[in-house]
């Protein structure tokens, strides 16, 4: 036999329930929450990326591509790139970072022959 609808409503009531001092971000409890930000951009390995800026010579779609051109740049002894990913997914191929932008702006201007398109990104504010 089944409970009628009122018997089951009155089984809970409002004050069964603890306010909420702050609130809880869906998935997370109040001890894991956080106030610091998670850095925008990762490393292919998961590693946030802590320069202020990226010397990018190629942005993918796609982690094989980015890969590749890592490799090539290596195999020629362009340096140590490495690809960093965005929040949006792309897979930036980085050839250099630094928090000094002077610095990368130098080296952008010595390697635009092999790199046309390479540019200067800047991360957070």
């Amino acid at each position: 036999m089944a409970l009628p609808l009122y018997a089951v409503a009155s089984k809970y009531t409002p004050a069964m329930y603890e306010k909420a001092t702050e609130p809880i971000t869906a998935g997370t409890s109040p001890a894991k929450q956080s106030s610091v930000a998670a850095p925008a951009y990762k490393d292919i390995k998961g590693a946030a990326i802590t320069h202020k800026y990226l010397l990018v010579v190629g942005s993918f779609n796609d982690e094989l591509n980015a890969t590749n051109m890592v490799n090539q740049m290596v195999h020629k002894g362009d340096g140590y790139p490495y690809v960093a990913i965005s929040p949006e997914g792309k897979h930036r191929v980085v050839y250099q970072s630094s928090d000094n932008d002077a610095e990368l702006r130098e080296i952008l201007v010595s390697i635009k022959s092999e790199y046309p398109s390479a540019w200067i990104l800047k991360l957070g504010d």
